[in-house]
């Protein structure tokens, strides 16, 4: 049996492969051809696009020279990769310039970059002096020319490393005409990188697409004879295809046949390898195909066309498909599980043909499968068919096995919805959510010794099945009436839903989500997962719909409805006001998003008559404000009782170090004083209900009393002593009740604390940066066992820009500040900002805050069409969902604010904000976030100062003034002051 680190290890060969990248071009050009090629932008930022749209990770920055001396600085002066001399500007200096760049900087490629017939001729008088240079390209006026240059040279660098690591394919492509193959390569690079991301899309995570990218075929650009028999032979294990000209050198000499000698020299060693000739001149295809080879006609107007098809037929890019001896097709596959489904049942003879021939090992290094070629490449001394056929269908199965517990599963008849895997439905994307679920339980197959550390905890990722980006496309083309919804302005939010409720499900959609709800008997949770959604830049959180529905109605067909009510619902939310207005923000045009809908377990139990985890929650890996003895690194947690809507939507909860849980953030009055009093539930015979209402309308909002059981309520909570002004633990306690969480944390009751923060330091690992994770933590009364779910894993912003030293003694210079927050998040600003909206607390009312969330929306729109950004400035917390704890005011309503100020005023109770969607998108927004705490001795706001300066609007509640000048903000990673 396989080892299955065997397979695990081929993801660490494949990071190890392509160590050598290009980062730097310099083009010399003339300032007129500099001009031509636009290089203040154009040329770089197309080739960038180009990368981006072949998903290729590196992209490499273009400086730019326009003589030898300019050259020569720049080669000094930075790491330069590749130099590239456009001959037709610099053609009277041309061989000075070569000279000059390789007596200093023998090792740094040069590529004369061609563009006239001048040029060619110019390079047929100067062969000899020309020596030096890598070599010639033509330019056609196609960005994709520079992407096939800098990819030939790092595949050319590359080669001899990653073909010693693993079983790499090579593509050798032999020609000498400059216009031709630079017209060809580019086509052929982008063919090759193209087939290479379809053929791994169906087999590969997208977490590790990236790395099976690396083992698409190398192609090796070669211009004569004797090299091509060497780099063959020193590689022929390697090499799956040959491409050739007819004419080029041999032995020195042009040779008219030198392509039809190749292909005689490669058929006497390996009589099936692919070889395709091109030519000019069609005469030569009898020639070639009575050789035993393919042949191409170079003028023909479907040239990308004929040789996709030869890629796909011939080298192994499409479907493998199972031939005889004589050639007639049996039968074919065209994914691992139905290769080895075939596998056990085609003729001896068609395996042993195929296996000698090396079409299996082709086809699956074509397929990014190197480590799987590798071992069967390695059965060559079996005893029978039958035990290649027994090798070769353990090999697949090993692998497939070990996959299945890594990967995202097709949605099939074999679905099981009881076991933790992720299914994936449709076409295209899963979407940035779907990504980080996926990407949990990568890490949780990875690292399953984290998992073993905690034997009394099941640790897992709840079951979800993903409706990916292809279903939303299909139900939006099958509804006429949704056709260009994404630039309709006049529909209000009720009239969006109505309309996309109104519309129907495709058939076969409605066949799957059938099969889901008769899967499934537990509580559903219904999230978005956008394509731009949980990515560091644009982290979308909150700004779509997510449901949880009780699935729980007798009849299969009414939670069938509540099911598609859901899905719909949530397809809509993504041209609801506050995501256009999110999408406006940051400048993503409606047509770049789309949506996924994950249909996933709620994580917790029954708790009486309630649904909901014990304990639900966000981890950051960074805590914006640290406590005193504490560090930014130490990380924060955010904790809550019942279901996560409470944590993310910035109401009451509990904030505590998970490196030093046993410390509490707070003083114990501020705790009491801001403790969680409601939680929420799904309620499971509340089975009529109407989605339109919200995302509450399936929800119970319960009282803690009320929810929890007694034994849990023990667990959770602690006596608060008011007259010694101390937390009592323990059962026998009485008194009132706080939820504390001290038998979680401070006296280990479950090791919640050391799972979160090993997690979050394997998630910082694993991801590279400061990550967020949204989690429930569960202990099932009836069995006494305790569960840990892993909901949502996402990258965080941290501040780049900040002051280079302290602001603190700022706070004894009020009279130059308008204010001094010693809790604030946030960079340097580049806007202008000389308007303040702000609330005087005199105006305040926390009875009237949706008055206030109203009038504000109504200012911001004003401010918004004079294109004006400003500061926000008023009391308590802002974004909450509950109105008793400041505005709630949604990102739509505020989204011209560069500058938000809480403040918290003596009789309120607000903890510093963890985890929260609206807080995280703020930051992603580069929108600074000042808290001045009444409690803090340095902390102020001058109101005074605001109400002199010169008054815009005067509402209700809401004050707009104009400063004389712009307000200098500054922020050091802890403190920020606002100078007058």
């Amino acid at each position: 049996m396989i080892n299955s680190n065997y397979w695990s290890a081929e993801l660490e060969r494949l990071e190890q492969l392509m160590p050598y990248r290009v980062q730097h071009v310099l083009l010399i050009a003339s300032l007129y051809d500099s001009f031509v090629f636009e290089v203040d932008g154009f040329l770089a930022e197309q080739v960038a696009s180009d990368f981006y749209l072949l998903n290729l990770s590196t992209q490499p920055g273009i400086f730019h020279a326009s003589g030898t001396e300019g050259a020569l600085k720049l080669l000094e002066l930075e790491k330069i990769d590749i130099v590239v001399v456009h001959l037709a500007s610099m053609r009277t200096i041309a061989l000075e310039l070569l000279r000059a760049v390789k007596d200093k900087y023998p090792d740094t490629p040069v590529f004369f970059l061609l563009g006239a017939p001048l040029d060619l001729m110019f390079v047929e008088n100067h062969i000899p002096d020309l020596a030096p240079v890598d070599d010639f390209f033509y330019w056609n006026g196609d960005s994709k020319l520079f992407l096939a240059m800098i990819k030939l040279w790092e595949e050319h660098q590359n080669l001899q490393h990653d073909t010693s690591l693993m079983q790499v394919p090579v593509i050798l492509v032999i020609e000498t005409f400059i216009p031709y193959y630079s017209q060809f390569l580019p086509l052929f690079l982008e063919l090759i990188l193209q087939l290479n991301q379809s053929v791994i899309r169906g087999e590969h995570q997208d977490v590790n697409k990236a790395l099976y990218m690396k083992a698409r075929p190398r192609v090796i650009l070669l211009h004569d004879y004797q090299t091509a028999v060497e780099t063959y032979e020193k590689y022929s294990g390697n090499v799956i295809g040959i491409i050739s000209n007819i004419n080029y050198d041999h032995r020195a000499q042009t040779d008219r046949d030198a392509g039809l000698r190749l292909l005689q020299y490669i058929r006497k060693r390996k009589p099936t390898l692919p070889f395709l000739l091109q030519s000019f001149n069609p005469m030569y295809r009898d020639i070639v195909t009575a050789s035993e080879g393919d042949f191409l006609y170079k003028d023909l107007p479907g040239l990308r066309v004929q040789v996709k098809r030869w890629l796909e037929s011939e080298v192994g890019f499409g479907r493998f498909v199972f031939r005889g001896a004589d050639h007639v097709k049996i039968d074919e596959a065209g994914t691992l599980i139905g290769f080895v489904h075939r596998l056990s049942v085609i003729p001896d003879d068609s395996l042993e043909y195929h296996y000698r021939g090396g079409h299996i090992c082709n086809w699956l290094k074509t397929h990014a499968e190197l480590a799987l070629a590798e071992y069967i490449g390695g059965l060559k001394d079996y005893q029978s068919v039958s035990q290649l056929r027994d090798d070769l269908c353990e090999a697949f199965s090993s692998l497939i096995s070990f996959r299945r517990r890594e990967k995202i599963q097709d949605w099939n008849e074999e679905a099981d919805l009881q076991m933790n895997l992720i299914y994936k439905i449709g076409d295209d994307s899963i979407g940035g959510k779907g990504r980080g679920l996926a990407f949990l339980n990568v890490m949780l197959n990875r690292y399953s010794e984290i998992c073993e550390k905690y034997p009394g905890v099941n640790i897992s990722v709840p079951v979800a099945a993903i409706l990916a980006t292809g279903e939303f496309d299909k139900f939006i083309n099958a509804n006429p009436m949704l056709q260009g919804i994404g630039t309709r302005d006049d529909l209000t939010d009720k009239e969006i839903d109505e309309l996309f409720l109104e519309c129907t499900i495709p058939y076969d959609t409605l066949q799957i989500l059938s099969q889901v709800i008769e899967q499934t008997r537990y509580p559903l949770a219904i999230r978005s997962s956008s394509v731009l959604e949980d990515s560091i830049t644009n982290p979308f959180a909150g700004v779509f719909r997510t449901f949880l529905i009780p699935n729980s109605h007798t009849k299969d067909e009414l939670r069938l409805q509540q099911l598609i009510q859901a899905v719909k619902l949530v397809y809509a939310s993504m041209y609801l006001k506050g995501a256009r207005v999110y999408r406006e923000s940051l400048r993503i045009p409606s047509r770049e998003e789309k949506m996924a809908v994950i249909i996933q377990k709620v994580a917790g139990s029954m708790h009486g008559d309630y649904f909901y985890p014990l304990v639900s929650g966000v981890a950051q890996s960074y805590n914006y404000y640290p406590s005193t003895n504490m560090k930014h690194e130490d990380g924060v947690v955010t904790l809550s009782t019942g279901l996560g809507k409470t944590a993310v939507e910035r109401e009451r909860t509990f904030a505590f170090c998970p490196r030093y849980p046993n410390k509490d953030m707070f003083t114990a009055i501020n705790i009491v004083e801001g403790a969680q009093r409601r939680l929420y539930a799904i309620m499971p015979e509340k089975r009529d209900f109407d989605l339109r209402s919200g995302e509450d309308s399936s929800l119970g909002r319960l009282r803690i009393s009320q929810a929890l059981l007694e034994n849990e309520l023990e667990l959770l909570s602690s006596v608060w002593d008011h007259d010694n002004k101390e937390f009592i633990a323990g059962k026998y306690a009485k008194g009132p009740r706080v939820i504390t969480y001290r038998s979680l944390l401070h006296y280990r009751q479950y090791p919640l604390a050391d799972i979160l923060k090993d997690f979050l330091e394997l998630g910082r690992l694993v991801m590279g940066c400061e990550i967020e994770m949204e989690f429930a933590f569960d202990v099932d009364s009836r069995r006494s066992e305790a569960s840990f779910y892993l909901l949502q894993i996402r990258p965080i912003t941290v501040s780049q820009k900040l002051y280079s030293s302290s602001l603190e003694h700022w706070a004894a210079k009020r009279e130059q500040l308008l204010a001094f927050s010693s809790y604030a998040l946030g960079s340097e600003m580049d806007e202008e900002l000389d308007i303040i909206v702000y609330i005087h607390p005199s105006k305040f009312d926390i009875i009237k805050t949706e008055e206030i969330a109203a009038e504000l929306e109504d200012i911001n729109q004003q401010l918004k069409a004079m294109d004006k950004k400003y500061i926000l400035a008023g009391a308590g917390r802002w974004g909450s969902s509950d109105r008793f704890l400041g505005v709630p005011v949604a990102w739509s309503q505020i989204s011209a604010a560069k500058l938000i100020i809480e403040v918290v005023l003596p009789n309120m109770s607000i903890e510093a904000s963890h985890g929260s969607h609206f807080f995280h998108n703020l930051f992603s927004m580069n929108v600074g976030y000042l808290t001045i705490w009444d409690k803090a001795a340095k902390d102020f706001i001058d109101w005074d100062a605001m109400e002199e300066m010169e008054p815009l609007i005067t509402g209700k509640y809401i004050s707009v003034c104009k400063y004389k000048a712009s307000l200098k903000i500054l922020f050091d990673g802890k403190n920020a002051v606002i100078l007058k």
